[in-house]
């Protein structure tokens, strides 16, 4: 996999990699980004991974955002047990 060479790119790819396949939740990311980044670097990095095909995207019922790596999706089930048995 082609990783991000910025650090705050990595920092949130790992995060969505963790979150397994509940994703990464809007709240959880705006902890990740703190008070010190703003609103466009956030839309910047999200669009970049997604650009790249890292990550993709999917609203929740109350029109957040949910964060997840394309990557690892069966991996990160597994791993977290999120898994659906059939």
């Amino acid at each position: 996999m082609n990783r991000p060479s910025d650090r705050l790119e990595r920092q949130i790819l790992e995060a969505i990699e963790r979150a397994g396949a509940l994703g990464l939740t809007d709240g959880a990311a705006d902890r990740l980004f703190g008070s010190q980044r703003s609103g466009a670097k956030r839309g910047q990095v999200f669009t970049s991974l997604k650009d790249r095909g890292l990550v993709r995207c999917e609203r929740t019922a109350g029109g957040g955002a949910l964060w997840k790596s394309i990557a690892c999706e069966p991996e990160c089930a597994r791993r977290t047990g999120q898994l659906n048995e059939r």
